[in-house]
């Protein structure tokens, strides 16, 4: 999956992925400025933060550590809007 995306002053794009444990995503995502990154997931009012990040790139893989929805998130902090190009694969 691609995914190409312009977020505006603090927007953010979002990527939900139901996973089974043990299931493997890699993702690679490159950024014209700086945003922050974080793989979370829900439960309840809850929000359990796997792996976070500031930068403007990243390569990785997450491994779900059981079955359940998790979210890949972007957010631009910065005032000016910024191009942001995602690859996901499992």
């Amino acid at each position: 999956m691609s995914l190409k995306s312009k977020g505006h002053p603090e927007s953010f794009a979002e990527l939900a992925l139901p996973l089974e444990e043990g299931e493997v995503v890699t993702y690679e995502w490159t950024a014209e400025g700086e945003v922050d990154f974080n793989i979370h997931s829900h439960h309840g009012k809850e929000v359990d933060y796997h792996e976070k990040f500031r930068g403007s790139e990243l390569h990785g893989r997450f491994e779900g550590p059981g079955k359940d929805h998790f979210y890949l998130m972007w957010q631009n902090r910065s005032p000016e809007p910024v191009e942001i190009e995602i690859q996901v694969s499992r």
